[in-house]
């Protein structure tokens, strides 16, 4: 919302056309225009490419290389489909691959600039998405344990390179956090976000051994749902969709206030809440909570559909080569990404 307000602040005709639309559902009776938006939008997705196009080049060393992640960044759609929505990935996705960006680069380089500036746009993606302050707490140390382990440097210089990467993103979030203070009396950037989504991921939990197998065939890209169907009894795939108007899936049951009012059955508080979920249905089972995410990982994965599907069969030769080459820790900042 801060960055469309930003926008419409510069462009009367975005502010009038955004104040029209939160009246009406349909544009074609509002006066004003969103091109603006798009236009601005459109440039953090051309900052995007250029950052994954920097990204490869460094890792790989061969501008070829290069240039053929940036067209398939570009053939995906992906950045041009968003830039037409109002939606937080514009933010996100700039963040995102601004955050890759100067992780490999600090890695690559040993500048302690570039940690500050990894720090700044994690910074700007956890405005973006308050669950990504996870992914936060866990690079601070993980980046100390690669500068020092892989890359070498010495503990000093390693904990200093963590601690610049705190401060960039300290001086983004910063501001909110004392916002939020003064208006709530608490510096956390979100509350109940992560109970929402929690609740969200733990329905899955519910999945038979026989549903988690035939999982791992059914969200395969495109043709994995009608294998199953085709292979499998209906009550083995029946609720993995996201939506089946014969049966109650997972998504749904997951987003139902029967399923939240279920499990939050005996937390007390709203701030225990969190802490009751983590003991009670993972720490309670973790095997079957791992072995589930691990197929929903892979479901997030096949989102990019038979492009992911190449990727993670070239992947394992790819990763011996950089291995042999040395260089496969640098490729690992990339599963920073997909970890969050």
């Amino acid at each position: 919302p801060g960055f469309i307000w930003a926008v419409s602040r510069l462009d009367h005709r975005l502010a009038d056309y955004i104040r029209c639309r939160a009246r009406t559902p349909d544009a074609k009776t509002c006066e004003g225009s969103a091109v603006s938006l798009v236009f601005v939008q459109l440039i953090l997705a051309a900052l995007s490419l250029l950052f994954i196009f920097i990204i490869a080049d460094l890792i790989s060393g061969s501008p070829v290389t290069a240039w053929l992640a940036l067209l398939l960044a570009l053939v995906m759609g992906e950045f041009a489909y968003y830039a037409r929505s109002y939606l937080t990935e514009n933010v996100a996705l700039f963040s995102f691959y601004g955050l890759l960006l100067f992780l490999v680069a600090a890695y690559e380089k040993r500048k302690p600039l570039f940690a500050l500036l990894a720090g700044l746009f994690i910074g700007l993606a956890v405005l973006s998405r308050p669950s990504y302050v996870y992914l936060f707490y866990f690079l601070v140390p993980a980046l100390f344990l690669l500068f020092w382990l892989m890359r070498k440097m010495t503990p000093k210089a390693a904990m200093g390179m963590s601690a610049l990467f705190v401060v960039g993103a300290g001086l983004v979030m910063a501001p909110w956090m004392a916002r939020n203070y003064m208006q709530f009396g608490d510096t956390a950037i979100t509350k109940g976000y992560g109970v929402f989504i929690l609740l969200q991921r733990l329905a899955y939990n519910q999945m038979s051994w026989g549903e988690w197998g035939v999982s791992l065939i059914y969200w395969l890209p495109d043709f994995g749902d009608s294998l199953a169907k085709s292979l499998f009894a209906p009550h083995l795939w029946e609720k993995l969709p996201f939506f089946n108007g014969a049966v109650d899936t997972y998504y749904v049951v997951g987003n139902s206030n029967a399923w939240r009012d279920k499990l939050l059955a005996g937390a007390g508080a709203q701030e225990q809440q969190l802490g009751f979920l983590l003991k009670t249905y993972i720490l309670g089972d973790p095997f079957k909570h791992v072995m589930v995410s691990i197929s929903l990982a892979l479901r997030g994965v096949w989102v990019g559909k038979y492009f992911a599907l190449a990727a993670w069969l070239l992947l394992w030769p790819v990763a011996l080569k950089l291995f042999r080459d040395r260089r496969l820790a640098v490729f690992l900042l990339l599963l920073f990404r997909h970890y969050s």
